[in-house]
């Protein structure tokens, strides 16, 4: 959060956009387990894992570590209308 802060993002903007992350995988999740003929109810946590870290893996590609992740950031900011911090 003081990232943000520092950065001058919209806190409320963040939020919901991480909410929307999440209930789409999860939403992906159900999908892959029920294709699979397995309901959440019925898989271990290790199983769910498994299944989350598959459907989490392609949206993550290219992830970018470093000064290059900070470019998202800065990348989201604009989007905002937002300043972006000086480079050092």
């Amino acid at each position: 959060m003081n990232l943000g802060r520092l950065l001058e993002l919209n806190g409320e903007f963040c939020l919901d956009r991480a909410n929307r992350k999440f209930v789409s995988r999860f939403k992906a999740l159900e999908r892959a387990a029920a294709a699979g003929n397995r309901p959440l109810e019925k898989m271990t946590l290790d199983e769910m894992n498994r299944l989350w870290d598959e459907i989490k893996g392609p949206a993550r590609e290219g992830v970018a570590t470093g000064p290059a992740a900070s470019e998202g950031v800065q990348t989201a900011a604009r989007r905002q209308g937002k300043r972006q911090p000086e480079q050092k």
